[in-house]
């Protein structure tokens, strides 16, 4: 990874280009598992203008970006209301996975969750994508699989955690 990548709080004129990285990450690790209009229809959900701008703006949400001449990754979580415990994605422009900036963007936001009195990140990823699961497996403990219904299917999902600190 180049010494020339930041990773920092997200702003609301970062969205853009964050959601550029959600589409090609997603295009990379979902080819062959959602068609293109699905894709469309999942972003245009998660992704909503209002929908990141709340994690912006959020207490209890940390949404940072990694940027090297734009940005190129990125990071969100919130904090769960009954636990100390915050659910995390994770997504990289796939022309610069494997060049350690998902791990760089992992530890800048378990060192905000953890000052903040967060104790432990979970995600799932489903089990078709191959390089989330690789990266997961890499930085936390799989601890359960299940099953998640997106656009109307049914897909196998490992569900994986970290304690933190």
């Amino acid at each position: 990874m180049g010494d020339d990548v930041t990773v920092r709080p997200a702003t609301a004129d970062d969205l853009d280009a964050l959601r550029g990285v959600a589409r090609r990450a997603w295009d990379a690790a979902y080819a062959d598992t959602f068609d293109s209009a699905t894709i469309d229809e999942l972003l245009e959900r998660g992704y909503a203008d209002e929908v990141l701008e709340e994690l912006v703006d959020a207490d209890d949400a940390a949404l940072l970006v990694a940027v090297d001449e734009g940005v190129i990754g990125y990071a969100g979580a919130v904090e769960a209301d009954e636990e100390p415990a915050a659910d995390l994605n994770v997504y990289v422009d796939p022309d610069r996975w494997g060049q350690g900036v998902g791990a760089q963007l992992l530890e800048a936001t378990r060192e905000r969750l953890a000052d903040r009195g967060v104790e432990r990140v979970s995600d799932y990823v489903l089990a078709e994508n191959e390089v989330g699961n690789a990266f997961y497996a890499d930085h936390f403990d799989r601890v359960d699989q299940r099953q998640v219904e997106i656009a109307g299917e049914t897909h196998d999902a490992n569900v994986y955690e970290a304690p933190l600190g």
